[in-house]
């Protein structure tokens, strides 16, 4: 993509810079003959008006070629990010199992002592929720 990208662009821009060469050198011939038959100076600006607004294709390919160009760079320049997050993120993977298997140690006694402590609370929730059901139950006045 990047390489199509490159070459499309710069094909733009060669043809643009050719293509505005060729203008010009067209323009300075049509008024070597407007000289040579007229004899006056005073149609140069006219012929140049006249040619002026066929540049546009020229300035338009220019400009194309350019955006495609960054665009490429752009494109370049995203793979090597995504290249050094890769890396990045494998590294991070590494550097997190070295410092995850040392941290797995036998549970101490407080560990133990809180886990039951905890387990002993939720089955006692758990118990006198399903004692009474009809104590939690609402009365409404049915006027």
């Amino acid at each position: 993509m990047k390489k199509i990208l490159l070459i499309l662009g710069s094909l733009m821009i060669l043809s643009g810079v050719l293509g505005a060469l060729n203008h010009v050198s067209l323009i300075f011939k049509s008024m070597e003959e407007e000289f040579g038959e007229y004899g006056t100076p005073g149609t140069a600006s006219l012929i140049i008006w006249q040619y002026i607004p066929s540049f546009t294709i020229y300035v338009t390919l220019l400009a194309a070629g350019s955006l495609l160009l960054g665009l490429a760079a752009l494109l370049k320049q995203q793979e090597k990010r995504n290249d050094l997050m890769e890396h990045l993120i494998d590294a991070v993977k590494a550097n997190e199992v070295q410092t995850a298997q040392p941290a797995v140690e036998p549970a101490s006694d407080i560990e133990k002592q809180t886990l039951a402590l905890f387990q002993s609370r939720n089955e006692r929730e758990v118990d006198e929720s399903h004692q009474d059901p009809g104590k939690d139950e609402r009365y409404y006045w049915k006027g």
